[in-house]
Protein backbone atom coordinates (compact mmCIF):
# COMPACT_ATOMS: atom_id res chain seq x y z
CA UNK A 1 0.00 0.00 0.00
CA UNK A 2 1.28 3.77 -0.88
CA UNK A 3 0.56 5.27 2.46
CA UNK A 4 0.19 8.77 0.93
CA UNK A 5 -2.26 7.34 -1.90
CA UNK A 6 -4.04 5.70 0.83
CA UNK A 7 -4.93 9.21 2.86
CA UNK A 8 -5.81 11.11 -0.36
CA UNK A 9 -8.03 8.17 -0.96
CA UNK A 10 -9.38 8.42 2.60
CA UNK A 11 -9.47 12.53 2.92
CA UNK A 12 -9.62 13.47 -0.99
CA UNK A 13 -9.21 17.12 -0.04
CA UNK A 14 -6.11 16.74 1.95
CA UNK A 15 -2.53 18.50 0.98
CA UNK A 16 0.20 16.03 1.08
CA UNK A 17 2.79 18.74 0.35
CA UNK A 18 1.33 20.57 3.98
CA UNK A 19 -0.94 18.13 6.16
CA UNK A 20 1.32 14.97 6.23
CA UNK A 21 4.32 13.44 6.40
CA UNK A 22 5.07 9.85 4.92
CA UNK A 23 8.59 8.84 5.42
CA UNK A 24 10.63 5.59 4.34
CA UNK A 25 13.55 4.57 6.00
CA UNK A 26 14.42 1.60 4.20
CA UNK A 27 12.40 -0.36 6.23
CA UNK A 28 9.42 0.24 4.09
CA UNK A 29 6.23 3.20 4.59
CA UNK A 30 5.61 4.69 8.05
CA UNK A 31 3.32 7.74 8.55
CA UNK A 32 6.17 10.57 10.16
CA UNK A 33 3.75 13.52 10.70
CA UNK A 34 0.07 14.40 10.69
CA UNK A 35 -0.91 18.23 10.75
CA UNK A 36 -4.67 17.83 9.31
CA UNK A 37 -7.42 19.16 11.26
CA UNK A 38 -9.26 15.85 10.81
CA UNK A 39 -8.25 12.51 13.01
CA UNK A 40 -5.63 10.58 11.79
CA UNK A 41 -6.81 7.72 10.07
CA UNK A 42 -6.39 4.08 11.26
CA UNK A 43 -4.72 0.99 9.34
CA UNK A 44 -8.27 0.23 8.73
CA UNK A 45 -9.34 3.99 7.13
CA UNK A 46 -6.04 3.89 5.24
CA UNK A 47 -6.97 0.34 3.85
CA UNK A 48 -10.41 1.59 2.52
CA UNK A 49 -8.86 4.78 1.38
CA UNK A 50 -6.06 2.56 -0.47
CA UNK A 51 -9.51 0.80 -2.04
CA UNK A 52 -10.58 4.47 -3.02
CA UNK A 53 -7.51 5.12 -4.75
CA UNK A 54 -6.90 1.78 -6.41
CA UNK A 55 -10.72 2.19 -7.90
CA UNK A 56 -10.14 5.42 -9.03
CA UNK A 57 -7.18 4.64 -10.78
CA UNK A 58 -8.65 1.47 -13.12
CA UNK A 59 -11.40 4.02 -13.88
CA UNK A 60 -8.61 6.47 -14.86
CA UNK A 61 -7.00 3.93 -16.80
CA UNK A 62 -9.93 2.78 -18.83
CA UNK A 63 -10.59 6.51 -19.49
CA UNK A 64 -6.56 6.81 -20.84
CA UNK A 65 -7.11 3.51 -22.67
CA UNK A 66 -10.47 5.02 -24.16
CA UNK A 67 -8.47 8.06 -25.13
CA UNK A 68 -5.49 6.47 -26.59
CA UNK A 69 -7.11 4.40 -28.87
CA UNK A 70 -9.09 7.35 -30.07
CA UNK A 71 -6.09 9.27 -30.56
CA UNK A 72 -4.33 6.64 -32.46
CA UNK A 73 -6.99 7.30 -35.24
CA UNK A 74 -5.97 11.15 -34.95
CA UNK A 75 -4.04 13.32 -37.68
CA UNK A 76 -0.84 14.73 -36.47
CA UNK A 77 -2.80 18.30 -35.32
CA UNK A 78 -4.80 16.36 -33.12
CA UNK A 79 -2.24 14.05 -31.02
CA UNK A 80 -0.03 17.39 -30.44
CA UNK A 81 -3.22 18.46 -28.88
CA UNK A 82 -3.89 15.39 -26.84
CA UNK A 83 -0.28 15.56 -25.69
CA UNK A 84 -1.09 18.83 -24.53
CA UNK A 85 -4.20 17.84 -22.60
CA UNK A 86 -2.25 15.20 -21.05
CA UNK A 87 0.43 17.38 -20.12
CA UNK A 88 -2.23 19.69 -18.78
CA UNK A 89 -3.07 16.36 -16.50
CA UNK A 90 0.43 15.53 -15.56
CA UNK A 91 0.59 19.26 -14.28
CA UNK A 92 -2.23 18.85 -12.15
CA UNK A 93 -1.11 15.36 -10.85
CA UNK A 94 2.03 16.80 -9.62
CA UNK A 95 0.93 19.80 -8.15
CA UNK A 96 -1.07 17.09 -6.18
CA UNK A 97 1.67 13.85 -5.27
CA UNK A 98 -0.24 11.86 -7.33
CA UNK A 99 2.79 10.21 -8.91
CA UNK A 100 0.72 7.06 -9.81
CA UNK A 101 -1.22 9.33 -12.05
CA UNK A 102 1.77 10.15 -13.71
CA UNK A 103 3.23 6.97 -14.61
CA UNK A 104 -0.49 6.05 -16.41
CA UNK A 105 -0.31 9.32 -18.32
CA UNK A 106 3.12 8.55 -19.13
CA UNK A 107 1.97 5.44 -20.43
CA UNK A 108 -0.73 7.63 -22.54
CA UNK A 109 1.61 9.45 -23.95
CA UNK A 110 3.93 6.89 -25.48
CA UNK A 111 0.59 5.63 -26.95
CA UNK A 112 0.01 8.52 -28.61
CA UNK A 113 3.44 9.32 -30.07
CA UNK A 114 3.44 5.40 -31.71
Amino acid sequence: MNISQAIIGFYPEIDPLVDFIVQDDGEGQYLKEWNYSKPRPTDEQMETGWANCLESQNIELARIDRESQIISMLGAKDKQDAIIKQINIINEALATGNTEKIQQIDSAIKVILQ
